[in-house]
């Protein structure tokens, strides 16, 4: 569609490239800010201990209390879209 409105293939590549890099950027911004990345609950925990531990003592010390501060979350964002489907949306 791109290429039939601005009839040129350089144009439309740098606008296609420009949106792929925007929403790309506006993807990580969110996971920075919101944390919506769960694994890092987990792996930031157990390296923290496995510092002073073996692996195996750290992910089994670390475990029971990221899965808690994870499933709290997993709750949280399933409560947040969960609502779409009870709200009407009207425009």
């Amino acid at each position: 569609m791109l290429l039939l409105f601005l009839r040129a293939v350089v144009a439309a590549v740098y606008l296609l490239i420009g949106s792929i890099l925007s929403m790309a950027a506006s993807l990580r911004l969110t996971m920075l800010v919101f944390g919506s990345d769960y694994d890092i609950f987990a792996v930031g925990n157990i390296w923290e201990e496995a510092r002073t531990r073996p692996l195996r003592d750290a992910i089994n010390k670390t475990m029971p209390d990221t899965i808690s501060a994870i499933l709290t979350a997993g709750l949280g964002l399933a409560a947040s879209f969960g609502l779409f489907a009870v709200v009407p949306l009207v425009p």
